[in-house]
């Protein structure tokens, strides 16, 4: 975040508005108090619940391979030492090439049947093969990615980051419709999506974007629209950059991370099917990865980029991937917006053919009852999709259940509200507690429900002990109704009847 960011090693911004700096303070206070206890060290698969430090110089601070005053984790060259950073990434690689990158040396195997195991050796081999390849651009030579200075010089880096980003995702085929660019002296506004009152003055600047478009990612389609009025609706991906001790010390990660947490919650907000982030951090020798998710956020060890080219070969590429690679829920299809300028339209449509119908049958106790909405439930149609025509509830938090409520109707006009949410995996279905109160008066009636994604396929797979999944349900929002004046209404999906 460019310009709330202490002066460090050369690089020093120019203050913002007090209004805006208090902006981002009173965020950053707000994250910190959510995240507390939730923090994931990732590349050792532990909690850290110890006390976060509080301040941004961490005085005394001592983290794991450093020494007092440096608090840093050391550069760890040893192969082993990111053995679970490897496998994350393979594993997120692998949904977008699940056979290999095609940029690489084809197999005339069938790869989809390959261990997971197998699967990163060849991967790690390939790519280190491309990065060594006669053919490629040079963008790794003697050890080295070539364009980086050898030390903190901030001008020098970002166009060097740009350049070698770029030519990744070019390589990687990954360059259609999306790219990296400087935003470090770009003011990214931030957009009210639903129910919250609009938002005025409140920005931030990454200092790259991976910007693009896509029909699950945002309405705007337009990268020439996206390109001239930036905001984190067609934000993929961040990186910030930082000099070589904040990346370097596992202390000045949680600050890092903070910052970083700031663009993912406005991204997971202003892209409301969004079900995770990816971000980076960088600085001209090393590289850190965080993962934000409504378990909380996590971070894996720090990688000197340039003894370990490959690593972060696959960490850009990562940032650069397809809709559902990213996160992003692909039963949400946007309705192309050819407007010149960005806004906080929701429009498009929503995949049902995977959800579960309640059966439309009614015992004879329920038929003989005088229930108009038992009635009416019976004649309700199975379409595979719905008309997606605004947004309600809208969290904007990261941890927690993330609930949003989707305005939708049928081909008929029918009115429903269609409630996405995560819950841990050992507690009921919402879905069970609605279906308990079919046909009763003033309870939201569900018609259908998903369960879509567990979070150990996502980011959450980092955290041990804890499975979340992502479910919806779909309930009938009739003209005399509507979604529960309370906080604690709206966070249980029920429909409460006007008198």
């Amino acid at each position: 975040m460019t310009p709330h960011r202490e002066s460090t090693s050369g690089f020093e911004r120019e203050r913002t508005k007090d209004r805006d700096n208090s902006y981002v303070k009173d965020l950053r206070v707000r994250l910190r108090k959510e995240f507390q206890d939730l923090w994931v060290d990732a590349g050792n698969r532990r909690a850290l619940n110890e006390h976060q430090p509080d301040s941004q110089t961490h005085d005394g601070g001592v983290a794991e391979g450093g020494d007092q005053g440096e608090a840093g984790e050391g550069s760890q060259t040893d192969h082993e030492a990111h053995t679970h950073l490897r496998k994350y990434l393979a594993r997120r690689l692998r949904r977008q090439f699940p056979s290999l990158p095609l940029t690489l040396t084809p197999s005339h195997e069938d790869i989809t049947s390959w261990s997971q195991d197998r699967y990163e050796a060849e991967l790690h081999q390939r790519i280190d093969s491309y990065l060594r390849s006669q053919d490629a651009p040079r963008l790794w030579a003697n050890g080295r990615w070539d364009a980086l200075p050898r030390r903190d010089n901030a001008k020098t880096c970002y166009r060097a980051f740009i350049e070698i980003m770029n030519q990744i995702a070019q390589d990687f085929h990954l360059d259609q419709g999306r790219e990296a660019i400087d935003t470090k002296d770009r003011s990214i506004h931030h957009m009210t999506i639903g129910l919250h009152p609009p938002t005025k003055g409140l920005w931030t600047k990454p200092d790259f974007c991976v910007v693009g478009v896509g029909e699950s990612l945002s309405p705007f389609q337009d990268m020439e629209v996206v390109r001239a009025d930036l905001t984190y609706r067609n934000i993929r991906s961040v990186i910030d950059l930082k000099n070589n001790s904040e990346v370097r010390s596992k202390d000045s990660s949680y600050d890092v991370g903070i910052q970083l947490a700031c663009y993912a919650r406005q991204q997971l907000y202003e892209q409301p099917n969004r079900m995770f982030v990816d971000s980076l951090a960088v600085s001209h020798q090393y590289m850190r990865l965080f993962c934000f998710d409504r378990a909380g956020p996590s971070f894996f060890d720090c990688v000197d980029i340039h003894a370990h080219p490959v690593l972060f070969v696959q960490a850009i590429v990562l940032m650069f991937m397809d809709d559902a690679a990213i996160g992003l829920d692909e039963s949400v299809k946007y309705d192309s917006d050819p407007g010149k300028t960005v806004s906080a339209t929701v429009a498009g449509t929503l995949d049902t053919s995977h959800c579960e119908f309640v059966p439309s049958e009614i015992s004879e106790a329920d038929s003989d009852a005088d229930d108009v909405e038992s009635s009416r439930h019976t004649s309700l149609p199975h379409p595979s999709s719905l008309k997606i025509t605004g947004i309600g509830l809208n969290r904007s938090s990261i941890f927690g259940r993330g609930t949003t409520c989707w305005y939708v109707e049928d081909a008929d006009g029918e009115k429903f509200i269609v409630k996405d949410y995560w819950r841990a995996s050992a507690r009921p279905k919402e879905a069970n507690i609605l279906l308990a109160g079919s046909g009763l008066s003033g309870v939201g009636q569900v018609y259908a429900y998903q369960d879509l994604v567990p979070m150990p396929d996502l980011a959450g797979g980092n955290r041990p002990g804890l499975q979340h999944g992502l479910g919806h349900s779909w309930v009938r929002c009739d003209d005399h109704t509507h979604t529960g004046g309370s906080e604690s209404d709206e966070a249980h999906g029920l429909c409460t009847v006007e008198p």
